[in-house]
């Protein structure tokens, strides 16, 4: 199984975020219309249409995208590519919920894409395909067990704390705590997919069977995460604008996967000193291009749209869909 050229994966994966953020666009306005009309006249998200829409067409777009990265493309990569996807939310956020730009929101945009465009171009190296003895070491390795149990305990933890403490019943921050829960589950689930995709090759080409404890468990792990990322990104997207959201899933979601190249394929120990210090550097632009975003550069609702009521909802919006 051919692994596939890296502009061309760099261009699917940038039009898979593209579908992405108007999938995610489209299931906000969803929710946004569902919270706009009485209790009483308000459907579940798989009864609106409107949703449905929008979930296809993420869905879609993420595996159109995943297909060519997964095979094709470093782990640090796939990340900083993400911040791309910036750009798309806030022209559909602008076009089709009414939320407006400032000068901090551009230059921030401009930033992360001229970042996340020089990582790109130092990674433009040829692929390397793991073997089945390369994954088992990976599998194998003391600090993968602690690094996934920790990231277990922290969504455990993050979880219960939504349903039992006050702190969460502000929307805000309970859109912000799914986010983070999405972001860490959708950082697992690349490194999964990645792993299942390279153990069903390494059994192609070595001529072995894929049906063996580690690789059902890997394929297992890889498909309980995508589901369990695409339920809590639901419910962000239900409680908070994905101008907030989105950016802080961002730079959480470049960190983790920054950890997960280290840990897991050991990325930077194949890079000389200077490649790392630029990617670290390009990094770091990118965090804080998304923290101004999102502390500077928020898009503003329309005001016929806003409401100041006490869970910051926005109303008055058409009938549900």
């Amino acid at each position: 199984m051919p692994t596939f050229p890296y502009g061309l994966s760099i261009a699917m994966r940038i039009i898979g975020y593209t579908g992405g953020s108007l999938g995610y666009i489209l299931q906000r306005k969803s929710h946004l219309r569902n919270d706009s009309v009485p209790v009483s006249k308000r459907r579940d998200s798989i009864h609106r249409p409107l949703w449905w829409t929008g979930f296809l067409i993420y869905l879609g777009a993420s595996l159109v995208g995943d297909v060519f990265s997964v095979s094709s493309l470093p782990i640090i990569v796939i990340a900083p590519l993400a911040a791309f996807s910036l750009l798309f939310n806030a022209l559909f956020a602008h076009f089709l919920l009414h939320e407006k730009m400032n000068r901090y929101a551009v230059l921030s945009t401009i930033v992360i894409a001229i970042s996340s465009t020089v990582i790109v171009i130092l990674f433009n190296r040829e692929h390397k395909q793991n073997t089945i003895e390369d994954i088992h070491a990976l599998l194998s390795k003391w600090i993968f067990d602690v690094y996934l149990i920790g990231n277990i305990v922290v969504i455990a933890v993050l979880w219960i704390m939504i349903y039992h403490s006050s702190v969460f019943a502000n929307k805000k921050i309970k859109s912000i705590v799914y986010q983070i829960i999405s972001t860490i589950l959708a950082t697992k689930a690349l490194i999964f997919a990645k792993l299942s995709y390279d153990l069903v090759v390494a059994s192609i080409d070595e001529k072995t069977k894929f049906v063996n404890p580690v690789s059902l468990i890997v394929l297992a792990t890889a498909i309980v995460t995508i589901v369990l990322q695409i339920y809590t990104l639901n419910k962000s997207l239900r409680y908070c604008s994905t101008i907030i959201t989105i950016p802080i899933g961002y730079s959480l979601g470049i960190i983790l996967s920054s950890i997960n190249a280290l840990l897991y394929y050991e990325t930077f120990l194949h890079m000389n000193a200077w490649t790392i210090v630029a990617v670290l550097f390009c990094i770091v632009l990118i965090i804080v291009s998304i923290f101004v975003l999102c502390v500077w550069g928020n898009c503003i609702p329309n005001k016929s749209q806003e409401d100041d009521n006490d869970d910051g909802e926005i109303i008055h919006l058409d009938s549900p869909e």
